[in-house]
């Protein structure tokens, strides 16, 4: 089933909804495009239907769990804590949206500590009793002061905003390289998380290629097939950004002048 296919998950749920509990999905994420073009054909400079396509998709999908009676789950632990602008990524999708479970982790507790959270509506959670659900490491005092001084940082006039700025900068710098380099299909970007896709039709360019460039001249990115990945914190400077910047525009220009580069081979499942 497509993402982004409305008509795919309105059939799947109107046939088996009696079958399924939840749906649980990243409500905003950025990947729409790559996921239409298998349904339908795009114009090649798709830039700001975008976040509305992916937004009405996720709504859709909402709606639909409401008719029938599916718990709606949101998983906001890579954008949550304020990535896309709101502090919750379902958030976009209108005021009245309220899943019944949200899942967040990771930058809730700033990158200090690993914590994970889930909260719910009163109808669900009290569905669990005591003893139910419990946690080796849970309720660890330092996780809490790590969540509460990542909160109240985020509750700062204009700290979410800085979600879109970052993203809006990367993506008119990638939108420049996307007419000076032919092996980038396309660049997107969701707040804080970047990706550009490329074209590994020519065997010296890859993206963990790339990905290993980047690594080696002091900027972690994450890599896979086809696609080079970044998801920097709220925090990130603007100096920070320049230079991430920088560093990335040398890959795409190096990508080419070397065989092997270490770091580019990927050891682990496909």
């Amino acid at each position: 089933m497509g993402y982004c296919d409305i008509k795919a998950i309105e059939e799947c749920l109107a046939e088996y909804h009696e079958r399924i509990a939840a749906v649980i999905m990243e409500c905003l994420h950025g990947a729409v495009k790559y996921a239409l073009e298998s349904i339908i054909a795009l114009p090649s400079d798709l830039t700001s239907d975008r976040t509305s396509t992916e937004i009405q998709y996720s709504r859709a999908v909402y709606d639909l769990c409401k008719k029938y009676n599916i718990l709606f789950i949101a998983d906001e632990v890579r954008q949550g804590a304020g990535k896309t602008g709101k502090f919750f990524g379902y958030q976009n999708l209108g005021e009245d949206v309220k899943p019944d479970i949200v899942a967040m982790g990771k930058s809730m507790a700033g990158g200090f500590y690993p914590c994970s959270y889930i909260v719910g509506t009163d109808e669900v959670m009290s569905l669990v009793g005591t003893g139910e659900m419990a946690s080796t490491f849970g309720n660890t005092p330092l996780g809490c002061a790590a969540t509460h001084a990542t909160l109240d940082l985020i509750d700062e006039p204009g700290y979410m905003d800085r979600g879109p700025f970052l993203g809006a900068w990367f993506q008119r710098e990638a939108d420049k390289w996307r007419k000076e380099y032919t092996f980038i299909l396309d660049a997107v970007s969701c707040g804080t998380d970047m990706c550009l896709y490329i074209d590994e039709s020519n065997p010296t360019v890859t993206g963990r290629k790339i990905a290993a460039l980047c690594n080696l001249k002091g900027m972690l990115v994450t890599s896979f097939t086809n696609r080079v990945r970044m998801s920097p914190p709220l925090v990130l400077t603007d100096e920070e950004m320049t230079r991430g910047m920088e560093i990335l525009k040398e890959a795409l220009d190096e990508v080419t002048e070397y065989d092997d580069v270490p770091g580019m081979m990927w050891t682990g499942p496909e």
